[in-house]
């Protein structure tokens, strides 16, 4: 669905759901977790393994090159533009503290 463009004098709001943010970093933080502890215990203790093809480097929480540091990484970026957002809405409406988010 489209939305008019606002009027120069009309609020622009971005409408988010706490409870949906939270959810949803939960969820991804525990499949991340989970994933970490039943690959490597499965890569260790049942196949005597501990690579088992590169994926148990891949989800390891304390690699550098593992997809939980691609997510972490991945939300800084968004915390940068979602603040890089506000910062300039702020600077186009002249609000008296605009400075203080950039």
């Amino acid at each position: 669905m489209l939305h008019a463009m606002p009027k120069r004098n009309e609020a622009e709001t971005i409408y988010l759901s706490r409870h949906v943010i939270v959810r949803s970093l939960g969820v991804t933080v525990l499949m991340l977790a989970t994933a970490h502890v039943l690959v490597g215990s499965v890569a260790r203790f049942w196949w005597g393994n501990s690579d088992l093809l590169g994926l148990v480097p891949l989800l390891k929480m304390t690699g550098e090159s593992s997809i939980p540091t691609f997510a972490s990484t991945a939300l800084m970026l968004l915390a940068s533009l979602l603040l890089f957002l506000i910062a300039s809405v702020k600077r186009r409406r002249r609000d008296r503290y605009s400075r203080h988010w950039a």
